[in-house]
């Protein structure tokens, strides 16, 4: 298996044998690049392993407005809203929505009739405004749950 991540410094290519100082002092920039190594290896694991947090938390300003403008009846369409977020092979995917296998199967006709009236603050359109209100949080919003969960600051 490749080394998930590899330190370059440069490289000095000798044609005559170093002396023991020189020697000791190589040592001691390699070692120094092995725990530089290890430390970044451990944020760079433990943010894999949060992505999907990650993407969630990014992600719920724009479930919450969505849940704010979905149109209520009786409450099913509001219910079936969903966040889903799985870890994959290149990192992570998210999934947010309503209706998830067709239920409520008007879910749709909801979103897209611009000419049905509804009480406010809910309208049509009710995913699609919340997500065009809030997609440029979410970069922001995931970077800084990765500044408060690695300690990691700009």
């Amino acid at each position: 298996m490749a080394d998930p991540l590899q330190l370059n410094i440069g490289r000095v290519r000798r044609t005559v044998a170093a002396s023991p100082s020189e020697k000791a002092y190589i040592k001691s920039i390699r070692d120094q690049a092995s725990v530089i190594k290890q430390n970044l290896l451990k944020v760079i694991n433990y943010i894999d392993n949060i992505t999907p947090e990650a993407i969630r938390f990014g992600l719920k300003p724009i479930f919450d407005e969505s849940q704010r403008l979905v149109p209520v009846d009786e409450g099913t369409l509001k219910a079936s809203g969903f966040v889903e977020v799985r870890k994959t092979a290149t990192g992570a995917s998210a999934v947010i929505g309503y209706a998830r296998h067709g239920r409520p199967h008007y879910a749709g006709f909801v979103h897209e009739r611009l000419d049905i009236h509804h009480a406010p603050p809910t309208q049509a359109k009710f995913l699609e405004t919340a997500i065009n209100t809030h997609i440029d949080d979410f970069r922001r919003r995931v970077a800084l749950f990765y500044q408060k969960n690695t300690g990691l600051s700009k």
